[in-house]
């Protein structure tokens, strides 16, 4: 796991997901989160949490997408 900062939230993704919406862009995003466990892991940064600015990251990635939860065996085991 990688620890998150304010930077490469704000400044960085932040920053894609506008250009990639702003010009209609396909976006294909995966994670072992659902979107809300990502808005809290969003929210938490070296610095200490920041709610608001998660939630305006997670707003941009739910005009993005459709959630699928794809359910499949652990083949890493």
């Amino acid at each position: 796991a990688e620890n998150n900062t304010s930077w490469s939230r704000d400044e960085v993704l932040s920053t894609i997901l506008q250009y990639r919406m702003d010009n209609d862009l396909t976006t294909f995003f995966t994670s072992n989160f659902t979107i809300d466990e990502l808005e809290n892991l969003l929210a938490e940064t070296s610095k200490g949490a920041d709610l608001i600015k998660a939630r305006r990251i997670v707003e941009r990635i739910r005009f993005l997408t459709i959630e699928e939860k794809l359910i499949s065996k652990n083949k890493r085991k």
